[in-house]
């Protein structure tokens, strides 16, 4: 039988991961071991002696060899095995993946589980000091029909969501409030190290304050005005005395 939501949150709750999440960890770990190995396998073939493994050349030749002596594969042999090598390892692959299936369905039963009567009275550790309502125990007797929970058990299992909820929430904006934290921890480091290696001077003389600047800027806008006024009235004579000589000048609006 499939683990109900219920038994998958509590679960996740107490394990900081889903279930399902560890069992891809045995089995990406399976892998990782069956690839080293179909790894190791081929360098041992590579680097064995071809006569070792049965390859003879053809009668009236002669095999070749490094510059260490050592005989080489032919190419038709080294794709041999190289197909053999992909045979086994597409085996080997087989063989966990429909192992590893019957492993998943058998722990996710049988191990990862909590029977679902028992959840709503589960208490985890960091539930202590909680203030749940106590749930009624089934008063039901009949196994023909479906007990329907009492409203107090109702309102405990939903408050006990929102918690859990709430829980998981605060543990996700935990984790991000400790990676800032690191961040700016990393920069007041830096920081200090540029300060310290400063010789007295100000490290930041280069940083102009905002208002600094926009009044800086305010007050050289007459200036500016000032310059723009003198350098028109000197155009002005230039161009007129151009147009005395007949140098007709003309200006891209």
């Amino acid at each position: 039988m499939a683990s109900s939501p219920a038994c998958t949150a509590l679960l996740t709750e107490h394990l900081r991961c889903t279930p399902l999440t560890i069992i891809d960890d045995i089995i990406n770990t399976t892998n990782e071991l069956l690839y080293h190995s179909v790894a190791a396998v081929e360098t041992y073939l590579l680097t064995s002696a071809p006569s070792s493994l049965g390859f003879l050349p053809p009668p009236g030749t002669i095999r070749d060899t490094n510059s260490d002596g050592t005989e080489l594969y032919s190419d038709a042999e080294t794709e041999e095995l190289e197909k053999g090598i992909h045979s086994l390892e597409t085996l080997l692959e087989s063989a966990v993946d429909r192992s590893f299936d019957r492993f998943e369905i058998y722990v996710l039963r049988n191990i990862l589980t909590v029977p679902e009567d028992l959840v709503p009275w589960v208490r985890l550790a960091h539930h202590k000091n909680l203030d749940f309502k106590t749930l009624p125990a089934s008063t039901a007797t009949s196994t023909t029909t479906t007990p329907t929970p009492a409203p107090p058990a109702q309102e405990a299992q939903t408050r006990l969501r929102t918690l859990r909820q709430t829980l998981l929430a605060s543990h996700a904006l935990n984790q991000t409030l400790r990676k800032e934290v690191s961040a700016n921890e990393q920069t007041l480091a830096q920081l200090r190290v540029l300060v310290s290696t400063s010789s007295g001077e100000n490290p930041f003389s280069f940083v102009t304050p905002t208002r600094d600047a926009a009044a800086f800027a305010v007050s050289q806008v007459d200036l500016i005005r000032q310059l723009v006024g003198a350098l028109r009235t000197k155009y002005d004579a230039f161009r007129a005395s151009q147009e005395a000589q007949g140098v007709k000048m003309e200006v891209d609006g």
